[in-house]
Parts: C-alpha cells; structure tokens; sequence
C-alpha cells in the first residue's frame, strides 16, 4: 500500500527521501502503519478512503490550493 501512496510524489521527481517522509506521513495518519507493505489485490477497497480524505484535508489546508471541476481549470488559468 504504501508504494502506491508514494506514487504521485515519486512520480513528480521528488527526492526519495521526501517520497518516503511523506508517504509515512499518510499511512500513519489514517492508522495503516500496519498494512504499509501490504499489496491491495482489489482495488476500491475500503481502508483508501481515509487516505483519499486525509491526502485531501491536507491540501486543503495549504494557502492558494485549489480544487476545480476539469472544465474550470482553462479558467482559473487564464485568470491567474
């Protein structure tokens, strides 16, 4: 489980020790410290939600974050 929570960090080239730091943040945060090696077989299960949420709060505590439907985004661009 936790290789996919570190995905998105990863993915935009964070530094290894960042994605590690973080990911251990959010797996401890909704108390799946115990599942973090663990690999989901199914997807959808039940125990993401809270990451989704936690991962979610997260952002939206931060100063200028913004969440926008798709079509919303050229938008909010074009005026920044």
């Amino acid at each position: 489980m936790a290789k996919n929570v570190g995905f998105a960090p990863a993915a935009r080239g964070r530094p290894a020790q960042e994605v590690t730091g973080t990911t251990k943040h959010f797996v401890d945060m909704v108390d799946l410290t115990r599942f973090a090696e663990a690999y989901p077989h199914v997807s959808g299960l039940p125990h993401r939600i809270g990451i989704l949420e936690a991962t979610l709060d997260a952002i939206a505590s931060r100063p200028g974050a913004v969440f926008a439907q798709g079509t919303e985004i050229p938008d909010w661009w074009e005026a920044k």
